[in-house]
């Protein structure tokens, strides 16, 4: 063998050596090292848009425990664990065609089979699309769910309850100072920037906000002019926002209750008016504004949902914002002298509380 020849099959010997050692070393090192952490759980929407890579991983990872509600595969509420976490899982059919329009265009398209006739002007078929797409859903996570969380997501019956301020003073009052003070609102004006529409007031203040339960609104993205992408979408039809205060010792319509009181509700219903207008591009007289009692969550917080939009309202619960400015101004202790009727669920903490003997 030529000098030349042997020194490149010498040279291509040591380099197939080295390589085997940092091979071999590579291969030992991964077998000591940790293995990587999981992907984080998917909690909410994300500000730099990485919500789609986090469900990929998240949705593989949930455990089934018990099936809540099913209405005919349509809406589906589950109830689970992701890593040990407890969670509910909810799953809403969207529509394949997005609105009448579309719907008209494709019914000369449909496959008809009668399905009952009354004999006189009404004609009843099952309608099918030719060429259906495939089923969406709208996927809400609810995780780390709370206790409270789980109960008011199962099925029950309600029961409606006479609060007098006698009772509230004797039973409600002590039961809304024990429970943990709301600081998530701090979280969501410091976390969710883009949500966050107003922040001031008087006193200690309060933020309007968009509520995180409004589905149907797009993803939040850094944008130079949010009100210039968001004004009149046609999402705003579902529009929800929330002025939500600051001061935690305000914590329901019964602690607005000094001279001050009616200004605060007054300052909250402009700031909504302003933000559903000025934001979103919705009249003042396609608005309702109400506050709940008994709330959903022991903070002072003020509701704007469309007249026509779907708004979670209940009569039993709702007290519109113009009447409880209008009782203030006229007498700031009227609603801690007030009595007041509302429905809770029969598993309900408060419930419990209510209904224990005296």
């Amino acid at each position: 063998m030529a000098k030349g020849a042997r020194r490149w099959v010498r040279r291509a010997a040591v380099s197939i050596v080295h390589k085997s050692r940092a091979a071999w070393s590579w291969l030992r090192r991964q077998r000591t090292l940790p293995a990587p952490p999981p992907p984080p759980l998917l909690r909410g929407p994300t500000l730099r848009g990485e919500a789609d890579a986090l469900a990929r991983h998240s949705l593989s990872d949930f455990v089934l425990d018990e099936v809540l509600a099913c209405q005919g595969g349509t809406h589906c509420r589950l109830l689970g664990s992701f890593r040990g976490e407890a969670a509910l899982v909810t799953l809403d059919l969207r529509a394949p065609l997005p609105d009448g329009a579309a719907l008209a265009s494709a019914l000369p398209e449909m496959r008809a089979a009668l399905s009952g006739w009354s004999g006189a002007e009404y004609s009843f078929y099952a309608a099918t699309l030719r060429a259906a797409p495939a089923p969406q859903y709208a996927l809400q996570i609810h995780c780390p769910a709370s206790e409270d969380a789980v109960r008011r997501a199962r099925p029950t019956r309600f029961v409606t309850h006479v609060e007098t301020p006698e009772l509230y003073a004797e039973r409600v009052e002590p039961y809304v100072r024990r429970l943990p003070p709301a600081t998530w609102i701090d979280r969501v004006c410091a976390l969710e920037a883009e949500r966050v529409l107003f922040a001031g007031g008087p006193g200690r203040g309060f933020v309007v906000v968009v509520d995180s339960k409004w589905r149907s609104h797009p993803r939040f993205t850094h944008h130079e002019d949010l009100r210039a992408a968001w004004r009149g979408a046609p999402w705003t039809d579902a529009l929800y926002l929330l002025a939500i205060s600051r001061d935690p010792a305000l914590r329901s319509i019964r602690d607005l209750r000094d001279a001050g009181a009616a200004a605060v509700v007054s300052a909250m219903r402009a700031a909504l008016v302003a933000a559903a207008r000025d934001v979103y591009g919705v009249p003042e007289g396609q608005l309702r504004l109400f506050f709940h009692y008994c709330p959903r969550f022991w903070r002072l917080h003020a509701h704007a949902a469309r007249v026509d939009g779907p708004a979670s309202c209940a009569a039993d619960r709702a007290h519109l914002v113009v009447h409880v400015e209008d009782n203030l101004r006229r007498d700031p202790a009227y609603y801690r002298d007030a009595t007041l009727s509302y429905r809770l669920r029969e598993g309900d903490r408060l419930h419990a509380v209510l209904d224990a003997p005296a």
